[in-house]
């Protein structure tokens, strides 16, 4: 009996199953901290135009 790989038995595909190096609760976890940073530099980083919007507006005023 041969058997392809990534092929079931009824002929269709199967996903291959994931294994993962940590637990998924530390992963969450993690995925939640990444998150947040990106979240916290999106404000800095609009704030950091409004603010060299408002500077630049006084220069040209």
């Amino acid at each position: 009996m041969t058997l392809a790989v990534g092929i079931g038995m009824g002929g269709g595909k199967i996903k291959p199953i994931e294994y993962f190096d940590k637990p998924l609760t530390e992963i969450k976890k993690e995925s939640e901290k990444e998150k947040e940073i990106n979240e916290k530099e999106s404000v800095l980083t609009e704030e950091g135009m409004m603010n060299g919007m408002k500077k630049l507006n006084n220069i040209i005023y």
